[in-house]
């Protein structure tokens, strides 16, 4: 098996305006990752382009929490072979670094055997000086679903957790729908498992359109803290690192 067949990712998808999944799925393949599995809600409509995905349409309403575990699930059945699995929200845009952004993740994910998931994704709320990943246990206060990476033995131990296969019934309809943060954090934290995320961030929030009732919160929680494509010091640095190892 070769380095991008260790992969599968997915994508869930919701309605919102303007749309951003076809953003969305150019940057996977421009970051090297393989064809990526949209998990898209009634009402999305199917891209028109060049680049590969494939196309799972709810028959009805999930919400992002239930059409992100559903869709978790059915990576791990459509890919069982692979060693990790990349879970997007379609409005997350990765870095074009010349598919050298999957190489660098593939090759420097944390490997202790109490590692969590990792965030490739950095918001600003969070502010870490050091650089690369960052341990940031924050449990239900952890922000951003955004582009999480799971092994398989992570994938297999969220699918069988009944705390989190109980989140939709506890939290009702409206938080038993979302939270998909808040509720992987504290399931890391109740298991002594370190969570990670990526600073420069390696991906982008590119939309402002909230499509579970998030839209009033704060731009801190919404968009990357120096976003490898920005123009930082640190991004700028980070960018010519990696564009070096895309050639």
């Amino acid at each position: 098996m070769n380095e991008a067949q260790a992969w599968s990712v997915g994508i869930i998808s919701a309605p919102r305006t303007p749309t951003t999944l076809s953003r969305c799925i150019t940057g996977v393949h421009a970051a090297g990752f393989p064809t990526p599995h949209v998990f898209a809600e009634p009402g999305c409509r199917k891209p028109q382009m060049e680049e590969p995905f494939a196309w799972h349409q709810r028959g009805a309403v999930h919400g992002a929490w239930p059409n992100w575990l559903a869709g978790l699930m059915q990576l791990s059945q459509l890919s069982p072979e692979a060693s990790y699995y990349l879970m997007l929200e379609d409005d997350a845009l990765l870095f074009d670094a010349g598919g050298a952004i999957r190489h660098y993740v593939h090759e420097s994910l944390p490997a202790a055997p109490n590692s969590g998931f990792c965030s490739l994704y950095c918001a600003e709320a969070f502010c870490p000086q050091d650089q690369g990943w960052i341990r940031c246990n924050l449990g239900y206060y952890f922000i951003g679903a955004l582009a999480l990476v799971f092994t398989r033995a992570l994938l297999e131990g969220i699918l069988t957790s009944r705390t989190l296969l109980n989140h939709r019934r506890k939290g009702g309809a409206d938080e038993g729908s979302k939270l998909t943060d808040a509720v992987l954090g504290q399931w890391a934290l109740d298991h002594d498992l370190n969570v990670y995320v990526h600073h420069p961030s390696l991906v982008e929030h590119i939309s402002h359109d909230s499509t579970v009732g998030n839209a009033d919160q704060p731009a801190h929680l919404r968009q990357a803290r120096a976003f490898i494509g920005g123009d930082s010091n640190i991004a700028k640095r980070w960018r010519a690192r990696l564009l070096k190892k895309g050639r």
